[in-house]
């Protein structure tokens, strides 16, 4: 390091500042990457499956890198999952303190009461969980946009099971500021520089 050998583990360094080699060649971290991906059903949240199903590793761009999904949508939903290699920023969005919003649109059988929309936003409990959503919206006849702030395990088919409504689809439309928007399924699109800002403000302190 900087003519320096290094023979401790756990030396910090700078690599805007200082140069790095290993057997005479130069050593530099890999630039940040940030997709979003416009999922489609069937594809597993995942970069290995030991069923032989597809995943993730089986759609990403030939020049995408090591990156990994930040989250996760079931196989059979669709929509917004973004992948990065910038490992800190994926575990500040994921962290519940943060209370990142996400956007789904949901395609259920019959239709919601106002009953079971407040039981929602109030929460239910299900199999020892306590599932909630911050907000349900209702579009037209069975057809709903919802927004959760947490990400646990099928919540929202869970919730609406619990009300009598079976999920038939799943789409996730927003995480923070990214939208899916135009994009079209099974696209990839880099994130801009103003959804990158937001993204690090909504996450910081």
């Amino acid at each position: 390091m900087d003519g320096a050998i290094v023979r401790e583990l756990g030396v910090s360094v700078d690599p805007k500042r200082q140069r790095v080699e290993v057997d005479g060649v130069a050593i530099r971290p890999a630039a940040f990457r940030y997709l979003v991906y416009n999922k489609p059903r069937g594809v597993l949240s995942a970069l290995a499956d030991p069923r032989g199903r597809g995943t993730l590793a089986d759609v990403l761009p030939a020049d995408a890198g090591r990156l990994f999904h930040v989250g996760r949508l079931d196989q059979d939903s669709e929509g917004l999952l973004l992948l990065t290699n910038d490992g800190e920023l994926a575990a500040r969005l994921m962290h519940p303190r943060y209370q990142i919003e996400k956007l789904y649109r949901v395609t259920c059988e019959g239709d919601l009461d106002a009953a079971a929309m407040t039981r929602m936003r109030e929460g239910i409990l299900d199999d020892g969980e306590r599932l909630r959503a911050k907000s349900v919206e209702f579009i037209e006849a069975g057809l709903y946009n919802i927004v959760l702030t947490e990400g646990k395990k099928r919540e929202i088919r869970r919730l609406f099971a619990a009300c009598g409504c079976p999920v038939r689809r799943l789409v996730r439309m927003a995480v923070g500021p990214l939208k899916l928007g135009s994009l079209s399924t099974g696209r990839f699109r880099e994130v801009s520089e103003a959804e990158l800002t937001e993204l690090r403000r909504i996450t910081s302190g």
